[in-house]
């Protein structure tokens, strides 16, 4: 799960350091077809990976972040981990 956040870091550090977005503009899913294509090369692994995966997996891993940071929201429990 590592390798995956460490890939969508370096795609968003990617998308900013374009200094005109509009020109170098990549439709959503080639971008995620870019990111199933890194994993695959930086996990080294047999499974076949493709950007609807990677996809829904970082969905999945926003939508429990924004579970847990509402919780402790919340609470008034913000201590970092």
């Amino acid at each position: 799960m590592f390798a995956f956040i460490n890939c969508k870091h370096k795609e968003c550090l990617y998308q900013n350091k374009i200094l005109d977005p509009k020109r170098n503009m990549v439709h959503v899913a080639q971008k995620w077809i870019k990111i199933a294509k890194y994993l695959q090369v930086k996990i080294k692994s047999n499974l076949s990976i493709n950007g609807n995966m990677c996809k829904d997996k970082w969905n999945s891993i926003h939508n429990n972040y924004k579970k847990i940071y509402n919780y402790h929201k919340g609470t008034g429990n913000n201590t970092s981990y």
